[in-house]
C-alpha cells in the first residue's frame, strides 16, 4: 500500500520519505536501546518528514496539471506545509538564539542532579517545541519560557522539559523546574 502511494513520486521526493522514516525508527530505538548518538533524530525526522510531504503534494499537483484537472486544494495544502516548515525552522533558530536557552543550559550543565543520572553534561541541544514569552514595561523585562532540551552526559543522554522565570528585578532567567520529557 505505500509503495503504490509512491510509486508515481519523483527520487527525491522517494529519498526524502524514507529518510524521514529512518530517521524516526532510530529516534525511537536510539532511546528504547540507549544508543547515546544523534538523539536529534527525532527533530531531524520530524523536519524531513514535513519537506517530504511537501514534495509528494508537489508530485501530485504535476500529475493533476498533466492530466488537466485543478489543483488549488493540492497548492493551498503545500501552503500550509511550507508555512509549518518555516514556523519550524525559525522557532528552532530563535529558541537556540534565546536568552532563556542560554540559562537553561548554563544550568544544566552545571546541575549535579544531573551529574549524578547521566555524568557530567557535556552538551545541551535545543527542540523546536516549547515556548517563550517576554513582556517588557517601563519597569524591565519579566518572561516565562518552557524548553525541551536534551542534556548529553558522559553516561547517558536525557530529554528534559525546562521551565524558567524571569522577574523584572532578576537581570538573567531563573531556572524554576526541571522534568524528564
Amino acid at each position: 500500500m505505500l509503495l503504490d502511494l509512491l510509486a508515481d513520486t519523483r527520487p527525491i521526493t522517494k529519498a526524502v520519505l524514507l529518510t524521514a522514516g529512518g530517521l524516526l525508527l532510530y529516534s525511537l530505538l536510539c532511546r528504547w536501546w540507549n544508543i547515546y548518538f544523534f538523539w536529534e533524530s527525532r527533530a531531524v525526522g520530524w523536519t524531513l518528514l514535513q519537506l517530504g510531504a511537501i514534495l509528494y503534494v508537489l508530485n501530485s499537483i504535476d500529475a493533476r496539471s498533466a492530466r488537466r484537472k485543478n489543483g488549488l486544494p493540492e497548492k493551498i495544502i503545500v501552503g500550509v506545509l511550507c508555512f509549518g516548515l518555516l514556523l519550524r525552522l525559525l522557532v528552532w533558530t530563535l529558541f537556540a538564539q534565546s536568552d532563556a536557552y542560554a540559562a537553561a543550559r548554563r544550568a544544566l550543565l552545571t546541575s549535579p542532579t544531573l551529574h549524578q543520572q547521566i555524568g557530567p553534561v557535556r552538551d545541551v541541544s535545543i527542540r523546536p517545541l516549547g515556548h517563550v514569552n517576554r513582556h517588557e514595561s517601563d519597569r524591565g523585562t519579566q518572561g516565562d519560557a518552557q524548553l525541551h532540551v536534551t542534556a548529553k552526559g558522559q553516561r547517558g543522554y536525557q530529554d528534559l522539559r525546562v521551565a524558567l522565570h524571569k522577574d523584572v528585578t532578576d537581570s538573567t532567567w531563573v531556572l524554576r523546574s526541571v522534568s524528564v520529557h
